[in-house]
């Protein structure tokens, strides 16, 4: 039983350790003055990229694969990509946000390490290699001339892009939400902050007189946001539910 305590032990301890790194790497910033699409062109879950947006992507992804690596860099990509290839074909013409890192793996699991099984206890040096491909993200471990395709830390990455893209969706609607309430153009509103939040029920925080409301706890975000020198907040549930106000929402506009 002690035995089977350590080799547990050293599993979470790995795991962490990846979960940390991919963190690291894998960083989805969300920019509130990101241009906003037209009231007409939106649709949910559309990104809604406009013609400069587009040209930083194709931009980024020219660098990318115009990037110079060692040759010992290059073998280890070489191999991951094979080693993923063992499992699902992937053509080189589809990959993106290609990442490389050198790093000392703790032991002979590379990372990976599995409950019950035992590996050498040595600092093996390697290299993390991610990268994306048709909407999924893979993470290969290399170390030893072999490779591992780490598939406990491709579920953390590809449930955190989800996550990512469904708050980047949601602020998107809500500042398109909040410019046909005010009747201005979707630019003039700045999304200034977004913080996750625990309710006791279904309202919110916002409770109306005389309605019956879902007990809690209730997980979604405050959306904090301005038009002109007006502040306004928006709440929601993490499902995409509809957006709630506290407050009545008031006209920004200059002349009034």
């Amino acid at each position: 039983m002690k035995q089977w305590n350590v080799y547990r032990l050293h599993y979470y301890a790995s795991a962490l350790l990846v979960i940390a790194m991919a963190t690291a790497l894998m960083t989805f910033p969300v920019h509130a003055s990101e241009p906003e699409p037209s009231t007409s062109d939106w649709q949910p879950g559309n990104m809604g990229l406009n013609k400069e947006q587009a040209q930083a992507i194709a931009k980024a992804r020219e660098e990318q694969s115009a990037k110079s690596y060692s040759k010992q860099e290059q073998a280890a990509i070489d191999l991951a990509i094979r080693t993923v290839n063992e499992k699902t074909p992937v053509s080189r013409d589809s990959i993106s946000n290609l990442r490389i890192r050198v790093i000392q793996w703790p032991d002979s699991s590379l990372g990976c390490a599995e409950p019950g099984v035992e590996y050498l206890q040595r600092v093996v040096p390697g290299y993390f290699v991610s990268f994306s491909t048709d909407d999924k993200i893979y993470s290969v471990h290399i170390g030893d001339g072999s490779a591992v395709v780490c598939d406990q830390i491709n579920d953390y990455l590809v449930d955190r892009r989800k996550r990512g893209m469904s708050i980047i969706s949601t602020y998107q609607a809500a500042r398109i939400d909040l410019a046909k309430k005010l009747k201005v153009e979707p630019k003039q509103i700045t999304v200034i902050k977004i913080q996750p939040e625990t309710w006791k029920d279904s309202s919110l925080g916002c409770p109306v007189s005389g309605q019956q409301y879902q007990p809690g706890p209730i997980k979604g975000l405050r959306i904090n946001m301005t038009c002109r020198d007006r502040e306004y907040e928006y709440r929601t549930t993490l499902d995409g539910g509809d957006f709630v106000s506290c407050k009545e929402i008031v006209s920004c506009h200059e002349t009034e």
